[in-house]
């Protein structure tokens, strides 16, 4: 079965960058005076989201008599080709005061950074990757690998996709996911004010439209917020019934349709060993799914490997009891359990070197398990856990700054001021309106989740059903 597994991974290696040149080619056939550009990459091809892909092709072209153009931002070559095609067929207009007049400004958008990134988090789950021996519980060494990643980025090839992103004829660039390769390029598209829509965003139909004074993050949360004031009873009810759920381990909302899997159901249950009052908790995310997830600029820290090392050597020096919790769905990548390996063996020699108490929690164990705690206070990057810690009263750190404006999290600016937050969150005396906010934010994902045409399932986003849909799909965007 291997070898055959192989083999088809040879066959897909070679097929793939075939395929793609015949759906680009085809796509230019009728070309049109305006067009809207979709991101296609081998991966897309063979699964669902290819099936998905044409339905929203033909939806587009049907109803806004425009053209679909099949392109692959990774292929430089391809880029190339079809900006000499655009200038034979006439189609070629390019204001070059844009590049001024469109360029975001460095504190909101930092290309280079989150191109790398970006394609830091591809080399993750690479098993060659392994061979440089780069998990270390020394942070600094660690970013030092990093730093030897980076390269820099050839200006041809930044280049070639300005002048295709800036082009007039452009009416929109539809991308389907917030991460990896498509990620890396779009995020210069948004550096030049271009209006990149995703169209199977975890977090609805949305386009991030750009502006020059506001970060998505905060854009996103503004409109989480307006969102929150339009919801009914029944949908407030849903989200409180989602999250009780949610806390005993049952996923019944729509928008976490990742964790619709019965594995996650069959592992040993974890008893804690002890309980102990002012922890902190560190949920940990999946190391290699896309910790850079919609990345705009450098934040404080490489990846989740390296936040979660920072909050290890924080609790430990400050005699913060600590519990660790991986992530569910750790076993869904090869190098996930090397990084937690690694991660567990630092978090040990760290609590020893300083005598703190440090818990590992390996196995199943539910969010309701917490309510034994007094003054716990919940850390994770930006994950759906905090929800689950505010619908349970408990204050959340978020390590990214996503989610403002609500009260069960609070961002941390920067690490040297860890300790002034930890000490705000575990002295927090309002904690009903911890739970309210929790309730309505779980609200709003569902509603935005609700705005796309298709309902999938399991992690790797199978189609379950379509939805009915109300207006043309681009009335159905939201311009954040």
């Amino acid at each position: 079965m291997n070898i055959i597994n192989k083999l088809l991974c040879y066959i897909r290696f070679f097929l793939n960058p075939t395929k793609l040149w015949i759906r680009f080619l085809i796509s230019l056939f009728t070309l049109k005076k305006k067009f809207q550009i979709f991101s296609l990459e081998g991966w897309h091809l063979g699964q669902d989201l290819e099936k998905r892909k044409k339905y929203y092709a033909n939806l587009l072209e049907k109803e806004t008599n425009t053209k679909v153009i099949d392109l692959n931002l990774q292929s430089n070559m391809m880029i190339k080709f079809f900006l000499r095609y655009l200038k034979i067929r006439g189609l070629y207009n390019f204001p070059k005061e844009n590049l001024i007049t469109k360029k975001v400004k460095n504190d909101l958008i930092k290309f280079n950074e989150s191109y790398w990134k970006s394609k830091w988090d591809i080399s993750l789950r690479e098993k060659n990757f392994f061979e440089e021996k780069i998990l270390t519980s020394d942070r600094n060494a660690y970013k030092k690998y990093f730093d030897k990643f980076t390269k820099k980025i050839p200006k041809n090839e930044i280049k070639i996709r300005i002048r295709l992103f800036l082009n007039k004829s452009i009416d929109n660039l539809f991308l389907f996911s917030e991460s990896y390769e498509e990620w890396s390029w779009s995020i210069l598209a948004s550096k030049y004010s271009v209006r990149n829509i995703f169209l199977e965003s975890e977090l609805g139909l949305i386009c991030n439209k750009f502006t020059q004074e506001m970060d998505f993050s905060k854009r996103l949360s503004n409109h989480y917020k307006i969102l929150s004031k339009t919801l009914s009873i029944n949908e407030i009810n849903f989200a409180e019934k989602n999250l009780e759920n949610r806390v005993n381990g049952i996923y019944s909302s729509s928008h976490m349709y990742y964790m619709t899997r019965t594995d996650l159901k069959i592992r040993d249950q974890y008893k804690l060993r002890e309980i102990k009052d002012d922890a902190i908790i560190l949920f940990l995310h999946a190391f290699v799914d896309a910790p850079n997830k919609r990345i705009n600029k450098s934040f404080n820290f490489l990846d989740a490997y390296d936040a979660a090392l920072f909050v290890v050597d924080f609790c430990t020096k400050n005699k913060i009891p600590l519990y660790i919790k991986p992530h569910p769905n750790r076993y869904d990548f090869h190098s996930e359990i090397k990084f937690i390996n690694s991660l567990k063996r630092a978090a040990q020699d760290m609590g020893l070197r300083d005598n703190t108490y440090v818990e590992f929690i390996d196995g199943s164990f539910h969010q309701n398990e917490l309510k034994k705690f007094k003054n716990i206070v919940a850390v994770t990057g930006r994950g759906s856990v905090s929800v689950e810690c505010g619908f349970l009263k408990i204050p959340t750190i978020n390590l990214i700054p996503e989610i403002y404006n609500f009260s069960f999290c609070v961002n941390l600016e920067k690490p040297s001021k860890m300790i002034e937050t930890y000490n705000y969150c575990k002295n927090i005396t309002d904690k009903e309106s911890i739970k309210k906010d929790a309730i309505m934010f779980e609200a709003v994902r569902e509603k935005m989740t609700n705005s796309h045409i298709f309902q999938y399932e399991t992690i790797s986003k199978l189609t379950k059903s379509k939805r009915i849909k109300k207006n043309d799909l681009l009335k159905q965007v939201i311009y954040i």
